[in-house]
């Protein structure tokens, strides 16, 4: 049985520079339901450089792993994604930025939805990071050609309205993973110029 990201609290330590992070995972209760395969990326960011990552093809975020390094004051982060055979993602969503810098947050994942990426920006004056998940539900019947079939079918994320000011615009761009003729539209945010 597999495990999914169902929550994140976050705090900052003014003092260290750096998030504690307490990750909370689910396991599975459909016994039914196996993941046809999990696998951990590369650091999906470098330092002081904005993180814009989505498991590819469908997949949903089941395992994250970081490091801090004392000289940017910053992390970078890896993930852990898994596929379910005969899985469609749906009803995609952004959450909105989580939090402020410096600030603490806590979210958890709404009743039968998955965190399937994660948008994060650094600033160096607070040396933190503010975050946005992009949250799915997921269908298991598909329109499948062959029960042999694995592929899964995303949908496109459209960013839920929020009432809070931001000084960044959304955009669209292409996430290359290994093969450029296969680049997976994400949707991403940028500072203003």
């Amino acid at each position: 049985m597999g495990q999914y990201l169902s929550g994140v609290q976050s705090a900052f330590s003014d003092y260290h520079h750096d998030r504690k992070f307490r990750v909370q995972c689910t396991p599975d209760y459909r016994s039914y339901i196996h993941y046809s395969y999990c696998s951990w990326t590369d650091y999906a960011n470098e330092m002081d450089m904005p993180l814009i990552f989505q498991c590819r093809d469908g997949g949903l975020i089941s395992g994250i792993e970081s490091f801090h390094d004392n000289h940017f004051e910053d992390r970078k982060f890896k993930f852990k994604c898994c596929h379910y055979k005969y899985m469609c993602t749906y009803d995609c969503f952004y959450t909105g930025w989580l939090n402020s810098f410096g600030a603490y947050y806590s979210y958890e994942v709404p009743h039968n939805h998955f965190v399937r990426g994660i948008v994060s920006l650094h600033n160096n004056v607070p040396e933190d990071r503010v975050f946005d998940f992009e949250v799915c539900s997921i269908n298991f019947d598909c329109d499948h050609t062959s029960p042999t079939t694995t592929t899964s079918t995303t949908t496109t994320t459209t960013p839920r309205p929020t009432t809070a000011r931001t000084t960044y615009d959304v955009f669209l761009l292409s996430m290359v993973h290994g093969d450029p003729q296969k680049s997976v539209p994400i949707l991403g945010r940028r500072s203003r110029a």
